[in-house]
């Protein structure tokens, strides 16, 4: 008794659920014979090799808004280290060595640090051209070991003003460069030289040199140059120094200044 009363509580859902499956399946029937008519009402027409063939070829070029495109201008313009207003940073060391022009004397040589704060004051035309460039004022601050008979340092300040030749897509970029300022030193002590006076001289100078840009942040220096000190006849002893020599360094760009 208890397995008829089971199969007939379970027989009326079997029966229920079967006939929710046909109606179920019916729908589905007649939507795939619906969509099947649309096709066949909307059939679709692929087109022939003669209609290909007269669709004129059209190369797509990328348009860049006028607000993009100077954006992107101004972009390149923050990036170039030549361009005015440009700051930068460079640090040199080298050696400098006595000549025999003007009076003699014992040695005077020296061995100069130099850190200098340069401004790009203009910036490069567009044409092209070997003198192609721009102008840089760089303000230096220096100290020289001397390696002689007589003084032990020299430390002072210049003011450069450079000429930077700046070729377009060219990672070295030679410059021409004069100057002037002052130093203080001891050299003066030694009463047995004629060729520093006193305590207080002035410096006159030229070099040529180039940067070498491994980035547009970061570059390699180097440079010849001449140095002149003497005193104007500020005091008795005025003979002068005359040195040549090299220095070897660094910059680095760190854009303008806000």
């Amino acid at each position: 008794m208890c397995r008829l009363t089971g199969i007939d509580t379970i027989l009326p859902e079997l029966v229920h659920l079967v006939g929710l499956m046909n109606r179920f399946l019916s729908v589905l029937l007649f939507l795939l014979l619906m969509s099947g008519v649309g096709w066949a009402e909307f059939p679709r027409s692929d087109p022939t090799p003669t209609q290909i063939q007269s669709v004129p070829s059209v190369e797509w070029q990328p348009q860049i808004e006028a607000p993009v495109a100077d954006l992107l201008h101004a972009n390149l313009e923050a990036r170039d280290p030549f361009q005015a207003g440009q700051c930068n940073f460079q640090f040199l060391f080298g050696y400098y060595k006595k000549t025999d022009w003007g009076p003699g004397g014992p040695p005077f040589d020296y061995s100069p640090f130099a850190f200098r704060y340069g401004l790009m004051l203009t910036t490069p035309c567009d044409q092209h051209g070997c003198w192609r460039g721009n102008l840089e004022t760089l303000l230096e601050i220096n100290y020289s070991t001397v390696y002689g008979d007589f003084g032990s340092y020299l430390t002072g300040s210049n003011l450069l003003l450079r000429y930077n030749l700046v070729q377009q897509e060219c990672a070295i970029v030679p410059y021409i460069q004069a100057g002037a300022g002052f130093v203080f030193t001891d050299a003066w002590k030694n009463r047995a030289q004629d060729l520093i006076g006193g305590e207080f001289e002035f410096l006159l100078r030229g070099e040529i040199g180039a940067r070498y840009m491994l980035t547009e942040k970061c570059s390699l220096d180097a440079e010849v140059g001449y140095q002149h000190i003497s005193n104007a006849t500020i005091y008795q002893r005025n003979g002068g120094i005359n040195n040549i020599g090299f220095s070897l360094g660094f910059s680095y760009f760190f854009g303008k200044l806000d």
